[in-house]
């Protein structure tokens, strides 16, 4: 079931990042929203079953992004192994340290995203702008990322509920 669940996610995620969100202008400069989500799994789920979801991830978004082979499935399973790393040291799931948390998983993605521009292109062709996208992408991540985290958890129990009752009823009509 987790399995589906996952799944359904990051395809609703990949489709909403890469169809939807560039035709709503007040997302422009908005981060990427499978950073919360791969923060999400670090945190709430069990890593055995959730690593496969990361390198997925990062596979069809190197695929679909056009960009370095290789940079989101490297910068995915960084944030995914340092996040789940720290949860060892700190109290992450508190509410007042989520958003810290989150805006620091951006902030991560967008370093290695700039580091990478930064190796593949001459000096004087590196993007001006970059300071100010990474800007705002930090702070859409302060604002709405701790939200995001909260809509996830919400609904993936829902989903959790609706799959076990539904697999209840399916149990005692076998019977």
């Amino acid at each position: 079931m987790t399995v589906l669940i996952y799944i359904a996610v990051s395809i609703f995620l990949i489709v909403f990042q890469t169809i939807i969100k560039p035709g709503i202008p007040m997302l422009e400069g908005c981060y990427n929203l499978l950073t919360p989500f791969i923060i999400y799994l670090a945190l709430y789920r069990p890593v055995r079953e959730t690593v496969p979801t990361v390198l997925t991830l990062g596979l069809v978004m190197d695929n679909i992004s056009g960009g370095p082979f290789g940079l989101y499935l490297t910068t995915y399973l960084w944030l995914f192994f340092l996040i789940h790393w720290l949860i060892g040291f700190l109290r992450m799931r508190t509410t007042l340290l989520l958003p810290v948390v989150i805006v620091a998983g951006v902030l991560i993605e967008n370093t290695v995203s700039l580091v990478v521009i930064a190796l593949l292109t001459p000096a004087s062709r590196f993007p001006e702008q970059a300071v100010k996208i990474v800007a705002q992408q930090l702070l859409w991540a302060g604002i709405t990322g701790v939200f995001l985290l909260g809509l996830l958890d919400h609904y993936w129990k829902r989903l959790e509920k609706w799959y076990g009752i539904r697999m209840a009823q399916k149990r005692a009509d076998d019977m």
